[in-house]
């Protein structure tokens, strides 16, 4: 029985470390782009990637034990492995708290030996804070013209932030800087940069509005006030340019025919244009625009599914409108006018346009008087954006926003509104031309991730679902959460060939071992057994 014994205990211990060495295979790494060594920004999306585990395991699941921050957005924490894959991903891992050495477990299992592993421990830090500062010694350029501006830029983040740039974001003005490659937390650095007005710059105080740009922190902007003057012959009659030819049968103040006044606020002026609209794309890295967009459609944090599907909306609604963009002076105050026209056939649900205008029109959104009849208003930052909001928008209608400041401001401004347009929803309806389109009522298609329905008139697809994990369209239902299977216990089968013969040697020296021990405690009793005949011979002899 103590032999049984003494052979089972270290047998057991030898499975154990055989199980561990299988396990400790499992490598877990965790990465974030533009993040530095060992560190994860906050509320910002990474990576965990496990590789290495040993056997034909089918399926890997996630912990955040070692970090309770740590979420996933739009994904499973369960993953199925497919056959011949070597490393399983979770691409949106975020987490929302301040901590050091956190970790990530994974733990992969079914038709292998289970195996965990912890990735190396990280901290969570705060992702750069970039601050600008431009200061010039000029207080004025001639047109097609240069002048130094001397920047400064901090960063008040716990990361490093990666490849500055800085441009000019006014219209007629543009900045030549000197890159800037890294600029550690709590540091800053100091460049130059040329800025040059243009030969077609109309003259006067202007405000110049530089913006410095990273791959992995948000853009700042500074402005600065520099004064325009005027260039005899050509030909334009600028504000305080008197008897030349460039103000021949023209005002003084204004273009030759009576064109924009530019930038001195002395008579009314009036332009428009037609903007060219683009699919959003602000909705990926503003986490202020994300805020605004939760709030109005009251569903809670957006998740990643949710945000990319709000972007394949904008693209999709922004081929259905145009755009005109006005700007007016009345020679009190100014004016800039967004209008949007549904061309196309769809309704769009809470229609959601997303405006930032310059820092040269207003310093901040307060100081704005925004009107949209029909449609809420709701400032997304004071540097200044807006969201405005309609529940509907149907084909043939016109959303008009207008932002209006005190004061005369250039109208070249106006070319430098941004402009966004996302939806929750869009629903066929056949159009401003009357064009009608036909279904069975109650029927169900697949439109990308979107499953629609047939309304009961038999003439307008309605979402019914959008669909997590995609629609499909043989069953005309959205694909189900895939389930995590069964756990398989480990057996004999997932241990590798050279470890059961290790665990077939060791067992026979083990036994080989044991037998000759038990020999060993056998002979003590036989020498004990001649002692005592040569003792009753003595005796005998004796006596």
């Amino acid at each position: 029985m103590r032999f049984e014994k003494t052979l089972v205990f270290p047998l057991a211990v030898l499975l154990l470390l055989t199980m561990s060495t299988g396990a400790s295979a499992l490598t877990i790494t965790v990465s974030q782009s533009g993040a530095d060594s060992d560190e994860v920004m906050k509320d910002r999306t990474f990576v965990v990637e496990a590789t290495g585990w040993t056997g034909d395991c089918t399926q890997a699941t996630i912990s955040f034990s070692g970090c309770s921050s740590c979420s996933l957005s739009g994904e499973d924490t369960l993953k199925t492995i497919g056959s011949g894959e070597t490393t399983v991903t979770w691409t949106t891992v975020s987490t929302s708290q301040l901590a050091s050495a956190q970790d990530v477990n994974v733990l992969v299992s079914g038709g292998c030996t289970s195996q965990n592993g912890d990735s190396s421990s990280f901290d969570i830090v705060l992702p750069p804070s970039l601050t600008l500062s431009a200061t010039t010694s000029e207080s004025g350029v001639a047109k097609g013209s240069d002048f130094t501006v001397n920047i400064e830029i901090s960063n008040a983040g716990e990361t490093t932030a990666n490849d500055i740039n800085v441009e000019s974001t006014t219209s007629g003005f543009t900045a030549t800087c000197v890159p800037i490659s890294t600029i550690e937390e709590e540091n800053s650095a100091a460049e130059s940069c040329t800025v040059t007005a243009s030969a077609s710059q109309v003259s006067g105080s202007k405000t110049v509005t530089l913006e410095a740009t990273s791959t992995n922190a948000d853009s700042t902007t500074d402005a600065l006030s520099i004064t325009v003057n005027p260039k005899s012959g050509d030909g334009i009659c600028d504000s305080g340019e008197t008897g030349t030819s460039d103000c021949e049968g023209g005002d003084e103040g204004g273009s030759p025919g009576g064109g924009a006044m530019g930038g001195t606020g002395a008579r009314p002026q009036n332009r428009t244009k037609i903007h060219a609209l683009v699919p959003g794309l602000g909705l990926i890295n503003n986490t202020k625009l994300q805020a605004a967009m939760e709030k109005v459609l009251a569903k809670g944090k957006l998740s990643e599914n949710a945000r990319e599907n709000l972007l394949r909306l904008s693209a999709s609604i922004t081929a259905d409108l145009t755009m005109t963009r006005s700007f007016t002076y009345d020679g009190r105050k100014s004016i800039i006018t967004s209008k949007i026209k549904n061309k196309g056939s769809r309704k769009a649900t809470k229609l959601m346009v997303f405006e930032t205008v310059p820092k040269a029109f207003a310093q901040k959104a307060s100081l704005v008087t925004v009107s949209a009849p029909g449609a809420a208003v709701e400032v997304v930052e004071e540097d200044p954006s807006w969201l405005v909001t309609l529940s509907e928008f149907n084909p043939g209608s016109e959303l008009i926003v207008t932002y209006e400041v005190s004061g005369a401001k250039n109208d070249s401004l106006m070319d430098s509104v941004s402009s966004e347009i996302y939806a929750e929803s869009l629903e066929e309806t056949g159009g401003p031309s009357g064009e009608e389109i036909s279904c069975t009522a109650g029927g169900s298609r697949c439109s990308g991730n979107v499953l629609e329905e047939c309304n009961q008139a038999g003439d307008a697809w309605t979402v019914k679902e959008s669909c997590v994990y995609g629609c499909d369209s043989a069953s005309l239902s959205c694909r189900a959460t895939p389930e995590a299977g069964p756990e398989e216990k480990p057996t004999i089968s997932d241990i590798p060939l050279f470890l059961y013969a290790a665990i077939c040697i060791v067992v026979i020296v083990l036994i080989a071992a044991g037998a000759y021990y038990a020999k060993m405690k056998k002979k003590p009793k036989l020498v004990s057994a001649v002692d005592a005949v040569k003792k009753n011979l003595t005796t005998q002899q004796a006596q």
